[in-house]
């Protein structure tokens, strides 16, 4: 087998540098699917800042801030990341610009319940430290953002009766998929 170049090598450790940030941008929406603040906390920096418009600062306020404000109005979320440039400054900095598209199921006190639908991007600072990317800074920048009405009858009976919801909390099946038995019982 044909030893790598130079220039081959550093490619391919800029294939494995990416890969591991785009884990870590995965880890993002999975931890705020699930409101889970232990899944953001492998995400994150502990001194890393957010700069969310609705909330900027620490990142550890950010995920109480999050989970205080979500939990019991939003009850279904699915955060979908798309588009994703990231630029290797050198081998433990890095910066992305992540599109992402957002979707939840939102039942306020005392109102209708409806949908939100948020699309934007993640301008993200990354810091590698002892072999392992997180993000050191986020900023969130909103390109749009409507209500959309709610459609119940696949949370009523029968459709609610026959399909697997997920969840916002350590319920979610993503916490069992690798359990002996997979798919869970509805």
């Amino acid at each position: 087998m044909n030893e790598l170049t130079d220039t081959e090598y550093k490619r391919l450790l800029a294939v494995i540098d990416k890969d591991a940030i785009r884990d870590v941008l995965a880890r993002v929406s999975r931890g705020v699917d699930r409101l889970n603040a232990d899944i953001l906390r492998t995400a994150y920096w502990p001194d890393a800042l957010v700069y969310s418009s609705f909330f900027d600062g620490p990142v550890e306020e950010f995920v109480a801030w999050l989970i205080g404000n979500y939990k019991d109005t939003a009850i279904g979320a699915a955060h979908n990341i798309c588009n994703i440039h990231i630029e290797l400054e050198d081998e433990t900095r890095a910066w992305g610009e992540t599109y992402f598209i957002g979707m939840s199921e939102n039942r306020p006190d005392g109102q209708e319940p409806f949908n939100n639908l948020t699309s934007g991007r993640y301008l993200d600072k990354f810091e590698k430290r002892d072999g392992e990317w997180r993000i050191l800074q986020r900023t969130f920048v909103y390109e749009l953002t409507a209500k959309v009405p709610h459609h119940v009858g696949w949370t009523q009976s029968p459709l609610a009766d026959m399909i697997r919801r997920g969840r916002r909390d350590s319920g979610d099946m993503m916490f069992a998929m690798k359990d002996v038995v997979f798919p869970a019982p509805r």
